[in-house]
């Protein structure tokens, strides 16, 4: 028996070490395997950048599906709105630059499917232009020595000719000087006062006060006892509103009912009666009299006036108005030295007498 066993003991060394150079081979290819197996973490970013790129394939398809069919006519879908070309820009001016320029950003925002590439941006800008903005622009576009490369350097470039750098500063000043009238609706001044304030850029908390010191004296008075429950701009506004409401209302009835109201009638004015005064001579002078006066219907009457004598048209002779010396019916007055006519001579006489036989 014992040769047998020294004969298998090499044979059990050999198969150990093969077992064991196997369990090396074993734990080596497991150690690869996990060294090569991604993470968690690693997975997860690839399955993102899967995504994007689904995503992006999937934009470009729709994009070519857009141009390619017309558009469908359903009302909430919101490819359908086709905004409205603005007009074009000319000096600034009507339009604004400033909305000219808000209705092109909208037009590439809401509509951008029409405008595939930044050629097509940049010749939509340049053909919403016109006489002096085309001008400016026609130097730079598609040729000389610096010519425009995106829609936002022509842009840039007509608000450095059209934009006003003192604007801010302008509104300020007719912030400042800015009143409501008396025959000015509320809402209107107040749709000056908020552009004034929006281009001045004022502190929100000072457009209460300020909104109050502008009112008119009347509207003041109204909203005066409110003033301490009103401490925004926008609580006031609407308070002012209301009450600006009911004041023109009250002031419209009440010039209805004073051209409803009859007028009273002027009291009648007879014409002025001319009395005759004969004088001695047998002619008749005329002499204006005035009406009575015409008493008061209402109030305590009172006697009128006598009107004065004008030293100018007083008779001479009897110290009277209303006539002269001439045609002055009291008789004159005898003179103090009054020479007797003599006695016509005989002569005279007898021719008379014979005559007379």
């Amino acid at each position: 028996m014992a040769p047998k066993s020294t004969r298998n003991q090499p044979r059990n060394s050999e198969q150990d070490v093969q077992t064991s150079s196997s369990g090396t081979q074993v734990i080596e290819s497991i150690e690869n395997m996990s060294a090569n197996q991604p993470t968690d973490a690693q997975q997860l970013a690839e399955a993102r950048e899967q995504l994007r790129l689904l995503q992006e394939q999937l934009d470009q398809a729709r994009s070519a599906s857009q141009r390619s069919t017309p558009l469908p006519s359903g009302p909430n879908n919101s490819t359908t709105v086709k905004l409205k070309d603005p007009d074009p820009l000319t000096d600034g001016v009507s339009p604004t630059f400033e909305n000219w320029k808000i209705q092109i950003e909208d037009k590439f925002i809401v509509n951008g499917f029409m405008f595939d590439s930044t050629q097509a941006k940049m010749a939509y800008i340049f053909n919403r232009t016109a006489d002096i903005a085309q001008k400016h622009l026609a130097p730079r576009y598609r040729k000389g020595v610096d010519p425009f490369t995106t829609e936002d350097e022509m842009i840039s470039y007509l608000a450095e000719i059209f934009e006003n750098p003192f604007e801010a500063q302008d509104a300020r000043i007719e912030f400042r000087k800015l009143s409501m009238k008396e025959s000015e609706s509320f809402s209107d001044f107040y749709t000056q006062f908020l552009h004034l304030s929006s281009m001045g850029k004022i502190p929100t908390d000072d457009l209460q006060p300020d909104l109050y010191d502008k009112l008119t004296p009347a509207l003041q008075q109204s909203v005066l006892p409110f003033l301490d429950t009103l401490l925004t701009n926008k609580a006031l506004a609407n308070k002012c509103m209301l009450v600006d409401k009911n004041l023109r209302r009250l002031r419209q009835r009440q010039s209805q009912l004073r051209t409803a109201r009859p007028t009273p009638k002027a009291p009648t004015t007879f014409p002025a009666q001319r009395t005759s005064v004969t004088s001695p001579s047998g002619q008749r002078n005329t002499r204006a009299t005035s009406p009575k006066p015409s008493t008061k219907i209402y109030g305590p009457s009172r006697e009128p006036t006598p009107a004065r004598p004008d030293p100018e048209d007083a008779c001479y002779r009897c110290k009277q108005p209303g006539h002269f010396a001439k045609d002055c019916p009291e008789p004159p007055k005898p003179r103090a030295e009054v020479q007797e006519l003599a006695e016509p001579p005989s002569g005279t006489n007898s021719e008379s007498e014979n005559e007379e036989a």
